[in-house]
């Protein structure tokens, strides 16, 4: 039963280790595309189409404000900045990649915590006709991932002193 239960955790973490290389090369991917051809970014933000945030009379300076800042800087909190892109004038695409610790079992059954990467992709589309931002990112999975996308929306409007 004892090997059973290890085999078990072993397997569990394999799976995992995968699972999150398989998304890296996945994120890696689809840069590598939109730098060769940023047309392909067009079909691309169709994948984020979950409305994190919206915010209300915006002026356009805003949004250029934060298309520059982002465009600027490398990290926003704990957010590396993979990678940004306008889209159209009033689409602008941010590939982010965040490492965290998490409570987690490792390879050998025991809890402890485990340095993890996520890769988080966010589309702020500016509505001029209604003078509003919308942030849209993809469906979360877990928890996790819904409060580090809240995270990133919240240091990144933080910058710019919006709420």
């Amino acid at each position: 039963m004892k090997y059973v239960l290890i085999f078990g955790c072993f397997v569990y973490v394999i799976v995992r280790a995968v699972l999150h290389y398989l998304k890296k090369i996945s994120q890696n991917n689809i840069i590598s595309k939109i730098k060769r051809d940023p047309d392909q970014a067009l079909g691309y933000i169709h994948n984020l189409d979950m409305p994190y945030k919206r915010i209300e009379n915006c002026e356009p300076k805003l949004f250029d404000l934060l298309k520059e800042t982002i465009s600027k800087v490398r990290t926003v909190d704990n957010y590396l900045i993979l990678h940004c892109v306008s889209v159209s004038p009033d689409k602008f695409l941010v590939f982010t990649e965040i490492t965290y610790t998490d409570f987690d079992v490792n390879a050998f059954g025991k809890a402890t915590d485990q340095k993890n990467k996520n890769y988080h992709d966010f589309l702020f589309e500016y509505q001029p006709e209604k003078k509003d931002l919308y942030i849209y990112s993809n469906m979360y999975g877990n928890s996790t991932d819904k409060f580090q996308k809240e995270s990133f929306i919240k240091s990144v409007l933080r910058v710019q002193n919006v709420a």
